[in-house]
C-alpha cells in the first residue's frame, strides 16, 4: 500500500504503467494489494494513480478499484 487514509477508508497505489503488454504480473500485484486491505478494513475508494491510464477493475464485493492518471488525481 503506498498511501491510506485510514480515517477517510481511501486507500491509494501508485504505479507507472498496469495496462498493456507485459504488464500482467504489474496489474496483479497493484490490485492485489487493495483487495488485501478492502478485506482487512473495509475501504471506502480504492484508487491506483497511474502516469496516463483510466478505467475502472470491478471487484467481486460490488466495488471497484478506479484507475486514473496522476494529473487527474492531483486536481481532485
Amino acid at each position: 500500500m503506498d498511501f491510506l487514509v485510514a480515517e477517510e477508508g481511501y486507500a491509494i497505489q501508485a504505479s507507472y504503467s498496469i495496462y498493456g503488454e507485459g504488464m500482467q504480473e504489474t496489474f496483479e500485484r497493484e490490485t492485489k494489494a487493495l483487495k488485501q486491505l478492502d478485506a482487512f478494513l473495509s475501504t471506502k475508494r480504492m484508487v491506483i494513480v497511474t502516469y496516463d491510464e483510466e478505467g475502472t477493475v470491478p471487484l467481486d464485493n460490488d466495488k471497484q478499484i478506479e484507475v486514473i492518471p496522476v494529473w487527474k488525481w492531483l486536481l481532485e
